[in-house]
C-alpha cells in the first residue's frame, strides 16, 4: 500500500486531504514497518511527519482534541525516522504544510476549514485507540 500526501489547492483538495487523513494511520504503519527499501521508508517517514504537522495545525487552529499529532510523532519516533530524515527536509515540510494550511483557511474561512477536517480527524483518532 502506498499513500501520497497531496497538498492540492481547492475544495477537491480538501476532500483528498480528508481521505488521506482517514487512511493514513493504518497505511503509514504498514508502509513504515514493512518498507522494502530505504527510499520507501524515507517517503513513509516524510508522510508521517507531514501528517503530524497538519494534524498539529488542526489541533491548534480548530481546537481539535485527540492527540493525533502526538500519536503520529510517536509513530515517527518508533520507526526511527529521526535518524534518516534531515532537519532541512523537516523544515521544508513544515513550511509547505503551514503555507498550504494558511491558503486553505484564507480561501474557505477557518470555520469551513475546520468543519471539513473534523470527521477525518476523528476517524484518524480512532485508528490510534
Amino acid at each position: 500500500m502506498q499513500l501520497q500526501v497531496v497538498w492540492e489547492w481547492g475544495l477537491s483538495g480538501m476532500v483528498k486531504i480528508r481521505k488521506i487523513i482517514t487512511f493514513l494511520g493504518l497505511g503509514l504503519i504498514i508502509n513504515s514497518t514493512f518498507a522494502a527499501t530505504n527510499q520507501e521508508k524515507v517517503k513513509a517517514c516524510e508522510q508521517i511527519m507531514a501528517a503530524g504537522m497538519f494534524n498539529g495545525l488542526l489541533e491548534d487552529v480548530c481546537g481539535f482534541e485527540g492527540n493525533v499529532k502526538a500519536n503520529l510523532m510517536a509513530m515517527y519516533d518508533q520507526t526511527q525516522c529521526r535518524k534518516i530524515i534531515p532537519q532541512s527536509t523537516v523544515d521544508k515540510l513544515a513550511k509547505d504544510v503551514v503555507m498550504d494550511t494558511k491558503k486553505r483557511i484564507d480561501a474557505y474561512s477557518k470555520h469551513t476549514f475546520c468543519e471539513e477536517n473534523m470527521q477525518p480527524y476523528v476517524d484518524l483518532k480512532k485508528e490510534f485507540k
